[in-house]
């Protein structure tokens, strides 16, 4: 076949939407997977007939990136989004209910509270927006807690910080303000939306590229980038490599790494994740009830995901338990049935009909979910974006992934989108 050829490692959401708009621009692409499906940890799972995702997906407010695909694919009108502007949050003086959209009553001490935040978010929404966060590394210099501690009250960092533990698994301790800042929206609030009816769009996508390869896992790349080495045996010769995977498997198969490199994809930590989901005999939905950062429990989050089109006669509710990262990393080996009733047992500790509700569970461990987006990740990042440009002419290798952009499936879609676009234009007639 005639035209450049470009492998992508990794059919995670990254690797299937970068291998999607290369084909679109006139790449060949072979895309190579080690597991044995596609979709990475966004993959869809089943239980008592509902299907779920087991990483819990979100979307900041604003998501065009994303949704252009979805358009494109026909599959836009099956996704909703809903947003975490009201939940109940847990805290050492018991529950209460939370409003995020213009949290809290509006005196001139909030007013001016958020102006500052204004002030500092739009010096820097153009570059946010974009997905060029590397651009935007003054705001790199402090976690979430201390900021929105320093700017909008322990109230609101009580809030947003809940919600980044139940929506990412991030500790809002370390945590880079970058991160959070390119998730605010007007109203200076971070509320993160539920995303439910993406099964139809991962099962579209793959269905779009010429040559997908499950089960093939990659030994190494060639130094020049133009070409892999199976583990299995033999090599695929190609004119760029798009290394669609996580930092610490990239830092493993980037060939002649500079000491940016190795240094960035070192210091980008990841974090485990156990979630457990459990099929409830109920009607109604449950409420989202969070844990505040400030109470120590195993629990960061109770969070509804029945699908909105679950068959007719459906009596049951899927519930999701998401686990704290400190307690996740601890009994990361532990069994199941005690997984499920630490969690259970802190779910229905004031509500024991819940207990008595259960039909089934699953649990699910979520090895390496997302980066820790540490104070100083961006920079890291700018230093590593730096270097492969300059050396993408002897080497061929581009790298993808959400730790290049945010956790969420935006990030993921703009850091695909960025990486296509980048290997299109070198490949275009014009070069």
């Amino acid at each position: 076949m005639d035209g450049p050829h470009v492998v992508v490692v990794g059919a995670g959401l990254s690797g299937l939407i970068a291998a999607y708009r290369l084909q679109q621009s006139g790449v060949r692409v072979t895309v190579l997977e080690r597991s044995t499906r596609a979709g990475g940890r966004f993959a869809v799972e089943v239980l008592e007939g509902l299907v779920y995702h087991p990483s819990c997906p979100v979307l900041p407010t604003q998501a065009p990136t994303l949704f252009g695909v979805l358009r494109e694919l026909d599959c836009a009108d099956r996704v909703s989004r809903h947003r975490l502007t009201r939940f109940r949050l847990q805290t050492r003086c018991g529950v209460r209910r939370v409003r995020t959209r213009g949290a809290g009553p509006q005196t001139p001490n909030t007013a001016w509270r958020r102006a500052r935040v204004l002030r500092v978010q739009s010096d820097f929404d153009a570059l946010l927006r974009r997905g060029r966060p590397e651009l935007a590394t003054r705001l790199d210099d402090r976690s979430v807690t201390q900021f929105l501690s320093l700017y909008l009250g322990r109230r609101q960092a009580a809030i947003s910080g809940a919600l980044l533990e139940a929506g990412f698994g991030l500790d809002p301790g370390e945590t880079t303000r970058q991160l959070l800042m390119s998730q605010l929206d007007g109203w200076c609030d971070f509320a993160p939306a539920k995303v439910f009816g993406l099964g139809p769009f991962f099962r579209a996508l793959p269905e779009q590229l010429d040559t997908l390869r499950t089960e093939a896992s990659v030994r190494s790349v060639r130094p020049d980038g133009r070409a892999v080495e199976l583990a299995s045996g033999g090599s695929i010769e190609c004119d760029a490599v798009l290394l669609a995977v996580p930092a610490y498997a990239a830092l493993e198969l980037l060939p002649e790494q500079t000491p940016a490199e190795e240094l960035a994809l070192k210091g980008i930590r990841y974090r485990k994740r156990l979630n457990v989901v459990a099929a409830l005999k109920r009607d109604k939905p449950l409420r989202t009830v969070l844990t505040s950062p400030h109470l120590e429990s195993p629990l960061a989050g109770v969070s509804d995901i029945t699908p909105e089109n679950a068959p007719a006669g459906n009596e049951l509710r899927l519930v999701m338990l998401l686990s704290r990262p400190d307690f996740a990393r601890e009994l990361w080996h532990d069994s199941d049935v005690n997984l499920c009733n630490t969690l259970l047992n802190r779910f229905a500790s004031a509500r024991s009909e819940l207990r008595k509700s259960v039909r089934s569970l699953a649990v699910h461990r979520l090895d390496a979910e997302s980066p820790t987006y540490d104070v100083g990740h961006f920079r890291a990042i700018a230093r590593l974006t730096r270097s492969l440009d300059q050396r993408f002419q002897r080497r061929r290798v581009r790298l993808c992934g959400d730790y290049l952009i945010s956790p969420d499936l935006e990030g993921c879609t703009i850091a695909a989108t960025r990486a296509a676009e980048s290997l299109g234009q070198f490949f275009s007639p014009v070069q």
